[in-house]
């Protein structure tokens, strides 16, 4: 092992949270747990730790092994290893652990000491989960163990303590106890309680009952004796009349035969049976959370979108081209932008011109510019001929620069009338230019249109200005943002789809037109109640939550689902605010082992 190896190892030997803690059984003391690596893999673990006696001594040579093992599930069988912790000196032991698989591992700590009976530290592991678990009842006070009683809350009535005598329940007498306290945590005494035995009526055979009132047996404690005429399932209330007329009622039921009792009272009741079946309400000690990874969340409010994914084919906005053509007819006598693809700023040259036409004009505006008209005919020929050249693009600067040549050239510099690139060019140098032919086709594409399609039942779902995402899987993944500008009015028959147009601004060139570019657009639905999906068990048709105080209990609720939004759904019949498990992906969600699902839960919870 390598220096920096090693100080790693001392660094989490000293630092891990159970490294500090002691735990004791029969005066001898285990300390300083550490596992390395502190999360445990699939193959070797290190397991180091201390024992000592009272007096401080070390306990030398006594033997100690260690057990991992996984106990039976299904079809997988009981799978086991032992490794034998080897003395290091100073009642230091250090033992090599090999796990074949992913998981959860029950690891005692044996000490043999001879004659003496053997002392098991009962310790737990899960592969990839950082830290150990101790299950016995010195536990480390971070990872307290289950209560040893549950209670049951309800209106301010607080019930504790419920023993069945036998533990189960069989035909003939049965006895019940428990405790009452009131909200203000004090013994509820010489209450009215009375605890009702039922079996509702079941076709023919109509319902049976045993009603009985329960004994103050003092400081909060109350006892009832109730008959179970037949074997079955009964339900077992327990009912409490306050001296201000409230009436609170606790739900159990047992079912002869079978171990232990159930609560059925909402979110904040437990199972304690031990046996399969099913019940509504759940109990998960602290510990076995920590081991299973159970991660609790709250249902939210977000904004979703909904997403609909298409290609788009990139376009020329056509709003923002332009056919350049000529006032006038004449030749073309250079031409300065001489290539389809190339970019002109606006106000660049294009190409000069002679024109007959520009030269009458031109000589006109001249002969009569500056001298005394004569006569109306005069004036009115003079405003026509200098109204013509500001028609055909001359500029107050153009004026002043032909009256200073004192000529007419009967030529022109045709200049871009906007920036853009030339898309198609029907001129060239030498060439004749007819009046109104278009000579340049130019179009701006710092803006394009993407035309998408999507199907007839999608089109009620995209409206104008849903943002959409352009991402070009040539260009690595680029990803430009647009927004839907228009909705065609029309289906293709062909198809059933919808045209949709959307506007993309496009700064660095990225997108050409007759690109092809994946699409996701996202109509905005407003903000719903939402949980992530990996929160809900699909099962077929139907979708259950696992809603819970945070105190361990928990209690499946089926709801129903709406708008998606990559990992968010928008759940039904959940508030705003209610607590949920958000890890319950470990549980298989189709029809037949969901039904296996609370058995699964309930052979992990304290029995009676």
């Amino acid at each position: 092992m390598s220096r920096l190896t090693s100080l790693l190892a001392l660094f989490l030997l000293f630092s891990s949270p159970l490294w500090a803690q002691e735990y004791q059984k029969e005066g001898v003391s285990l300390t300083q747990v550490t596992l390395v690596p502190a999360a445990p893999v699939v193959g070797n673990n290190r397991l180091t730790f201390r024992l000592q006696v009272p007096k401080g001594q070390s306990l030398g040579q006594a033997r100690v092994e260690v057990e991992v093992f996984m106990p039976e599930s299904g079809a997988m069988p009981y799978m086991a290893m032992t490794a034998e912790a080897k003395p290091q000196g100073g009642g230091v032991y250090v033992a090599q652990l090999q796990l074949s698989m992913e998981g959860t591992w029950e690891m005692p700590i044996q000490i043999k000491r001879g004659g003496k009976p053997t002392l098991e530290f009962p310790f737990a592991l899960t592969v990839g989960r950082a830290g150990l678990l101790y299950q016995g009842e010195a536990g480390p006070a971070s990872l307290s163990s289950s209560p040893k009683e549950r209670t049951y809350q309800r209106q301010g009535l607080t019930l504790g303590e419920f023993k069945l005598d036998p533990t189960t329940a069989e035909v003939g007498d049965n006895q019940v106890s428990f405790t009452l306290v009131n909200a203000q945590g004090q013994p509820l005494e010489a209450a009215k309680v009375e605890v009702e035995a039922f079996m509702p009526a079941m076709g023919a055979m109509p319902k049976m009952s045993s009603k009985t009132a329960a004994l103050d047996q003092g400081k909060g404690r109350y006892q009832a004796t109730l008959e179970l005429a037949m074997a079955g399932s009964w339900e077992l209330p327990v009912r409490v009349s306050l001296a201000d007329g409230t009436k609170v009622e606790f739900p159990f039921s047992v079912t002869v035969g079978v171990e232990g009792f159930v609560y059925k009272g909402p979110a904040e009741g437990t199972r304690q049976e031990q046996g399969g079946g099913q019940a509504k309400n759940l109990y998960i000690d602290q510990q076995r959370a920590q081991l299973i990874g159970i991660e609790l969340g709250k249902v939210e409010r977000r904004q979703l979108s909904k997403r609909l994914l298409t290609v788009a084919r990139i376009e020329v906005d056509e709003s923002r081209v332009f056919d350049f053509s000529l006032k006038y007819s004449g030749k073309i006598e250079q031409l300065f932008a001489n290539r389809e693809g190339e970019f002109v700023r606006k106000g660049q040259a294009l190409f000069s011109i002679y024109s007959p036409e520009l030269f009458e004009a031109q000589e006109i505006f001249l002969q009569l510019d500056g001298s005394p008209r004569r006569n109306p005919s005069e004036a009115q020929l003079y405003r026509n001929a200098k109204e013509k050249l500001l028609l055909w693009d001359f500029s107050p600067a153009d004026l002043e620069e032909l009256r200073r040549l004192k000529r007419a050239p009967g030529k022109q510099v045709i200049k871009s009338p906007f920036s853009g690139y030339i898309v198609t060019k029907s001129v060239v140098e030498g060439g004749y230019a007819q009046k109104g032919v278009p000579l340049f086709r130019l179009a701006d594409l710092t803006q394009l249109w993407a035309l998408a399609e999507v199907f007839e039942f999608e089109a009620y779902e995209v409206k104008r200005g849903d943002k959409v995402r352009l991402t070009l899987a040539y260009q690595g993944g680029s990803v430009l943002e647009g927004k839907v500008d228009y909705l065609y009015p029309f289906l293709d028959p062909n198809t059933r789809t919808l045209k949709v147009r959307i506007l993309v601004d496009n700064p660095k060139i990225l997108l050409k037109p007759g690109m092809y570019a994946d699409a996701e657009i996202l109509s905005d639905k407003g903000e719903r109640l939402v949980l992530p999906r990996r929160a809900i068990l699909f099962s077929g048709r139907h979708k259950y939550v696992f809603l819970t105080p945070g105190d361990g209990f928990f209690t499946p609720q089926e709801i129903e689902t709406g708008q998606t939004d990559g990992e968010w759904v928008e759940v039904i019949g959940l508030t705003q605010g209610q607590q949920v498990t958000f890890s319950a992906n470990f549980l298989i969600s189709s029809e037949a082992q969901l039904r296996d699902v609370l058995p699964q839960f309930g052979a992990i919870l304290e029995k009676p």
